[in-house]
C-alpha cells in the first residue's frame, strides 16, 4: 500500500465519521494535499536525534578500529619490552603498542 493509498483510506475514513460527502476525485486530491503537507513538515521540522543511534555508530567504529589492530612484533603482544644483561634488567612499556599488545597497522 503506498502512502497515498493509505492516506486516501484515513480521509475516506475521517470524512464519513464527520457526516461529509465527497467523490472520490476529491478524496484523491485531498490525500495528496495531505502527503505533500505531512513531507514538507517532517522535511522543515527540527527532530532531535536519537542518543541510541549516536552510540550504536560510535560502538561500531570503535569495533572496526580494534578489529584492525594487528599484534606488536616488537613487544610479541605482551606489552612490555624485557632486556636482560649480565649485570642489570629492565620492563618498559613497548614504544609501538604503548602497552596494549596490538596497535594499528
Amino acid at each position: 500500500m503506498s502512502s497515498i493509498d493509505l492516506w486516501k483510506e484515513m480521509i475516506a475514513e475521517s470524512l464519513e465519521q464527520h457526516g461529509v460527502m465527497a467523490t472520490a476525485e476529491q478524496i484523491n486530491l485531498i490525500a495528496e494535499d495531505a502527503a505533500g503537507i505531512a513531507e514538507s513538515i517532517s522535511e522543515h521540522s527540527f527532530h532531535p536525534a536519537d542518543p541510541m543511534v549516536h552510540e550504536l555508530a560510535e560502538s561500531q567504529k570503535a569495533l572496526k578500529r580494534e578489529r584492525e589492530k594487528v599484534a606488536c612484533v616488537p613487544c610479541h603482544g605482551s606489552g612490555f619490552i624485557e632486556t636482560s644483561g649480565p649485570y642489570h634488567g629492565s620492563t618498559s612499556q613497548c614504544w609501538k603498542c604503548r602497552g596494549e599488545g596490538r596497535h594499528t597497522p
